[in-house]
């Protein structure tokens, strides 16, 4: 047709043509669209991704098991991702947090000056302040890790872990689950 007459479609024509393109669409797409949708439902129930966006941890992208949510199913060195309640001023809470875990319960944390130690293992300095300047309060904590709690840490100086007030020791109930490196 020429721009003319495409320009003088009836309504019913007009009407038509998207009945048919629904036709089409429908019989063709429908069902991988379907499964696409409810493989993606699926896996969300299972997993969720967390994107690393500071040098904390090597790696920009991680798979969370949400199935793993049990603190006694994790061990030292692993990936960890759990909820914020801390500062709100700071983050939001339930903002996701993505460390290793340091120190279990039952585990030993000494800490000497500004540095904290698990089995005689460094646990990382806490700065005196941060990147903008701001004091920063180490974590006054030092004996044995209480049930139900672990002690977060991070690679990098800079990370917002365990080692300062403003998060401290993290309870079992803000587990999310298991960090796995995809790349």
């Amino acid at each position: 047709r020429s721009v003319a007459m495409k320009k003088s479609l009836t309504k019913a024509e007009t009407k038509q043509y998207f009945k048919k393109v629904y036709e089409v669409f429908s019989r063709k797409y429908a069902v991988p669209f379907f499964a696409v949708f409810l493989a993606l439902w699926v896996f969300s129930m299972h997993f969720t991704f967390a994107f690393n966006m500071s040098d904390s941890l090597p790696g920009t992208m991680y798979i969370i098991s949400k199935k793993v949510t049990d603190l006694d199913e994790f061990e030292k060195g692993e990936y960890i991702a759990y909820r914020w309640i801390g500062d709100k001023n700071l983050y939001a809470n339930g903002t996701v947090f993505l460390k290793r875990v340091g120190a279990k319960p039952g585990d030993t944390i000494q800490r000497k000056g500004r540095e904290f130690f698990n089995a005689g293992k460094s646990l990382g300095v806490a700065k005196q302040y941060s990147l903008t300047g701001d004091a920063l309060e180490v974590n006054q904590f030092s004996g044995v890790v209480p049930e139900r709690f672990f002690w977060s840490q991070a690679d990098s100086p800079n990370s917002l872990d365990s080692r300062y007030e403003l998060s401290g020791l993290i309870g079992a109930g803000q587990i999310i689950g298991k960090g796995h490196l995809v790349f």
